[in-house]
């Protein structure tokens, strides 16, 4: 999926919503990488959760 896709499918008005990646029973923090043709997120169990990013 696209960003371009994945925005499609998200309304403005829930655009200030808090993206949440859930796996099993819980949810985690996620680090997200931009590379030239891609954005990578995966799971950093490491971190406490920040809005400073």
């Amino acid at each position: 999926m696209t960003l371009n896709d994945f925005m499609k499918r998200v309304s403005e008005g829930d655009k200030n919503k808090m993206i949440i990646y859930k796996e099993g029973g819980g949810w985690t923090n996620v680090n997200v990488r931009v590379t030239e043709d891609t954005i990578i997120i995966t799971p950093d169990m490491n971190e406490i959760f920040s809005s400073d990013r």
